[in-house]
């Protein structure tokens, strides 16, 4: 939906929030090679592309890009 925030009340809570909402490396991973594909297909013109035999574009771009800065 959207959301992104998290609340904890005690300091037990903060490593599991971590960790749920932190993305793994094969997230972080994919989200890098599908900002890839795009850019490469946006150097030969077109604005969207197939990786993996799913249609990504900008929408997928975009969530990709917030995946990697999560992960960062």
């Amino acid at each position: 939906m959207g959301f992104d925030g998290k609340q904890v009340i005690h300091p037990d809570q903060i490593e599991p929030t971590l960790r749920a909402f932190t993305p793994s490396d094969d997230e972080l991973a994919q989200a890098r090679r599908v900002v890839e594909a795009m850019e490469t297909a946006e150097a030969q013109g077109q604005g969207a592309v197939t990786l993996d035999g799913k249609m990504i574009d900008y929408a997928n771009v975009r969530m990709a890009r917030r995946i990697i800065q999560l992960g960062s």
